[in-house]
C-alpha cells in the first residue's frame, strides 16, 4: 500500500495487506481480514525498517556541467546513516554520519574531480534507524570549457 500525504507531498510505502486505514485520536490504524492493527513506532514487530530518500536528478536550471565543494544536509537521526552523491548517474562520494542530539548541519565535502551535468543526491538509514530531514544546501561552481 502506498500512503500519500497531501500536504507535504511525502509518499510512504508498507506491505501489509491493508484494505482500510484511518486516523483515531493520535493513533494511526490499519485493518486487514485478520484484524485491526496500530501503526506506530520504530520498527515492524521488532524487524528494522530500511528506508531512503533519493532527489530527483537536478540540473539547477543549468546545462553546463557543474562541481559542488560541499553538500550540506540538515539531518536529525538517532542512529547511522548512509549519505551519497551522484554526478551524471555516477557515484560520486559516499559519507557516513553518527546520529546526534537534534538537528545536525551535515557537510559533505566533493572531491574536485567530481564534475557532472546532472547531480542527485541519497540518504538511507543503516540497522533501521530513524530519521528525518530539514534542510538540503549546495553552491555549484559552473565550468567553462577545458575546466
Amino acid at each position: 500500500m502506498l500512503e500519500i500525504n497531501l500536504k507535504t507531498k511525502a509518499a510512504a510505502q508498507t506491505t501489509q495487506a491493508f484494505n482500510s486505514m484511518c486516523r483515531f485520536g493520535e493513533h494511526l490504524l490499519g485493518a486487514t481480514a485478520d484484524g485491526l492493527f496500530a501503526l506506530g513506532g520504530y520498527n515492524d514487530h521488532g524487524v528494522q525498517i530500511p528506508a531512503r530518500i533519493d532527489s530527483g536528478q537536478f540540473d539547477m536550471g543549468m546545462f553546463q556541467h557543474k562541481r559542488f565543494r560541499m553538500f550540506y544536509f540538515g539531518i536529525e537521526t538517532a542512529g547511522k546513516l548512509k549519505l551519497s552523491i551522484f554526478g551524471d548517474g555516477v557515484l560520486m562520494e559516499e559519507y557516513t554520519v553518527e546520529g546526534g542530539t537534534g538537528i545536525q548541519s551535515i557537510r559533505v565535502p566533493i572531491s574536485r574531480a567530481a564534475k557532472g551535468s546532472y547531480w542527485q543526491w541519497r540518504i538511507e538509514n543503516i540497522d533501521g534507524a530513524f530519521f528525518a530531514l530539514h534542510s538540503v544546501r549546495v553552491s555549484p561552481v559552473i565550468l567553462t570549457r577545458g575546466a
